[in-house]
């Protein structure tokens, strides 16, 4: 009786989970209510704050859920070949961007995340969360270039904080872009092309 009672209570964390995800995908954070959330997933409130105690906490839950991408680029660094630091940093966007277009749970987190959250003091935890995960991906993408350059596999002139910042607005406005109409392009077929001539141009900085 407990396994299964256990069973129940996260496959209703789970319909909580979905049923956020989807709505928050149509209307946006803001525009929704828990009330929308639970009556989707088919729960009584009681339930859902059983689970979640806001917004906020479900928002966190749904993240956690998946690989993010900033954190996915932090544990492929830890498999990375040191003999060619700027090819394994490529190939490790690009495989991240991919990801995004196949992982439909990935895909809708990412897009919550950039698209439909209003950033307010209700959901906070979750923006100093997020400009955390990025913080600690820039430092890590830093000190690979900072690597890079010691190891004489890139120029001397190249900027580790400026390049990161230059790759992550290069990264953000792709999947801006691809997110608010995937029809424009294939980001999937085409991410090699589109992030290839940004390391080119570092190798002959």
């Amino acid at each position: 009786m407990v396994r299964r009672t256990k069973a129940e209570a996260l496959a209703t964390r789970d319909q909580l989970l979905d049923a956020a995800e989807q709505i928050f995908s149509q209307n946006g954070v803001a525009n929704t209510s828990l009330q929308e959330i639970a009556q989707h997933a088919g729960v009584t409130r009681g339930a859902f704050y059983w689970h979640f105690k806001d917004k906020a906490e479900l928002i966190g839950a749904l993240m956690e859920r998946v690989m993010m991408p900033l954190d996915e680029l932090q544990e492929q660094a830890k498999a990375d070949n040191p003999d060619d630091l700027v090819l394994q940093i490529r190939n490790d966007i690009i495989i991240m961007l991919q990801r995004i277009t196949t992982d439909a749970h990935l895909k809708a987190v990412v897009s919550i995340l950039l698209l439909k959250c209003e950033y307010t003091e209700a959901v906070d935890d979750i923006r100093q969360r997020f400009l955390r995960s990025r913080e600690e991906c820039a430092e890590d993408l830093e000190t690979r270039i900072g690597q890079a350059i010691t190891l004489g596999q890139l120029p001397k002139a190249v900027n580790p904080k400026l390049t990161v910042i230059a790759l992550f607005s290069l990264v953000d406005g792709l999947l801006f872009n691809w997110l608010i109409d995937p029809e424009a392009f294939d980001l999937h077929q085409n991410a090699e092309a589109l992030i290839k001539p940004f390391f080119d141009g570092l190798l002959h900085a």
